[in-house]
């Protein structure tokens, strides 16, 4: 359900699950196919898979000096040949996509200084062609209904205050999208949407969207029923934790389950328990028209915290169970959701300093994985297998390298992402600079082997692992101090 913006791409990896039959017993890495290169020209890489394992990675090439945006299709287990979809038009930038059953898939970017869309209605149809959905625009983030709805945010930066956030929307069975006429910002001259406060979407089943972004340094959130913007949107940003007060706001991440009542937002939000205050990443469960309290899912434990963290992403399935990334300036976290709570962070491994950059993924078995940039700046991953029957909280399988040095130093800051199908689990995406040109590349997807089945996209490196089942830990749950 997740779409997330991506920069510049040499390198793909991808994790799979099997199905739960088999899946605790064998895993290993297989090899991988190239999608396009050489690495130098492509950047701007997004990719979303659907739960039937269909899906698609878009991402900006250089064609004669000039980024214009393809896109390769997965369909059937393999990588389709790229197709240039912005032929015509201007410099093309921020491609997003969304993928959904049977081959479709919504597209957009901004060429030019205006957003534009397609669509391809199914694997056996054609894109539709470009759709001028708005001009100007910029950060667009696009999401897909498991029924064909489709919800584009972006901002617009002519609006009040330098930007305002603004949603389309594309009906079921429908190609086209159309502009909700009203804007989501609380306070029309303010900044909105802007740098880190910008916005991101997601759909349920029954085609409600909300909405996040950042305001005036802090975080709201907004549901948008067909073309209507809801008139009670929601704070997620908090005054305070405990004695010490709330700073500035950024960086929101939202999922939904297929019913719209319920959805998690996380971000990160500073506080002023030191001079200077301390940043924690936060996870909010929006409840009907109403937030939770907030939970920290940063494993920094209490207050005043030992250090900081960046940007937290998640992942949640359809029926509500997922994880939530997260990272201090040392050590990347995981924490799961399961029974309707979010237990905290635990610390998975080392990372870059500052820049480890954790990403989550989450299939509909509720079996998924974090994935961040290690010390060694090569990126690693830890998986988790669900157990429906249990109330114990999973407990991350052993660390995994899912890329070489011998590839290239990642660099996760120019992207790193995971994308979820239902059997097949978990697509990660990974991002590596190299000195010398390599190809981008992703993989097959398989369900033929039991156990995790983990994708080292190096063109030269297969590797292969087995992954049994580990013990569970109690849930522990981390409040906000009142």
């Amino acid at each position: 359900m997740r779409r997330r913006l991506l920069a510049s791409s040499a390198v793909l990896a991808a994790l799979v699950l099997a199905p739960a039959s088999a899946r605790a017993d064998v895993g290993g890495f297989i090899p991988a196919e190239p999608i396009d290169g050489p690495a130098e020209a492509i950047h701007g890489v997004d990719l979303d898979v659907a739960r039937d394992g269909t899906g698609a990675v878009v991402y900006v090439k250089s064609v004669g000096g000039v980024g214009h945006v393809f896109a390769s299709r997965l369909q059937g287990g393999a990588w389709q040949p790229p197709e240039q979809l912005d032929a015509g038009l201007a410099a093309s930038s921020q491609a997003v996509v969304a993928a959904g059953d049977g081959g479709k898939l919504a597209v957009a970017f901004v060429s030019g200084g205006s957003l534009f869309a397609m669509v391809k209605p199914a694997a056996d149809q054609p894109y539709t062609p470009p759709q001028l959905v708005s001009s100007p625009a910029i950060n667009p983030s696009i999401d897909l209904s498991i029924n064909d709805v489709a919800y584009l945010s972006f901002t617009n930066p002519a609006g009040g205050g330098g930007g305002d956030v603004v949603v389309a929307r594309k009906d079921r069975k429908a190609t086209a999208f159309g502009v909700v006429p009203t804007a989501l910002d609380i306070d029309p001259a303010a900044p909105a949407g802007l740098d880190t406060g910008r916005s991101k979407v997601a759909v349920a089943a029954d085609g409600v969207a909300l909405v996040v972004w950042g305001e005036s340094g802090q975080v709201f959130a907004r549901r948008v029923f067909e073309r209507t913007v809801s008139a009670a949107p929601q704070p997620v940003s908090v005054p305070a934790a405990g004695p010490f007060p709330g700073s500035t706001a950024d960086v929101p991440d939202v999922d939904v389950q297929d019913d719209s009542s319920f959805a998690w937002v996380v971000f990160r939000q500073v506080f002023l328990d030191a001079p200077g205050g301390h940043s924690r990443a936060l996870a909010r469960r929006l409840v009907g028209s109403q937030f939770d309290p907030p939970v920290a899912v940063d494993g920094l434990g209490g207050f005043p915290s030992p250090d900081s963290v960046g940007p937290p992403r998640v992942d949640i399935s359809g029926r509500g169970d997922g994880y939530a990334a997260s990272a201090s300036s040392v050590a990347p976290f995981g924490a799961v959701l399961k029974d309707k709570i979010f237990n905290a962070g635990v610390p998975l491994g080392a990372g870059v300093a500052g820049a480890a950059l954790p990403v989550a993924a989450t299939d509909e078995n509720g079996d998924g994985l974090v994935a961040w940039q290690s010390s060694d700046q090569t990126i690693h991953a830890r998986a988790y297998t669900a157990v429906r029957a249990s109330r114990a909280v999973q407990a991350p399988q052993p660390e995994v390298a899912l890329s070489s040095q011998a590839a290239g130093l990642s660099d996760a800051s120019a992207g790193l992402e995971a994308s979820a199908a239902s059997q097949t689990a978990v697509q990660l995406q990974q991002i590596a600079r190299t000195g010398t040109p390599v190809q981008a590349i992703d993989c097959l997807r398989d369900q033929s082997e039991g156990g995790v089945v983990l994708f080292e996209i190096d063109q030269r490196i297969m590797r292969r692992a087995r992954f049994g089942r580990l013990g569970r830990a109690p849930p522990v749950l981390v409040p906000i101090p009142n």
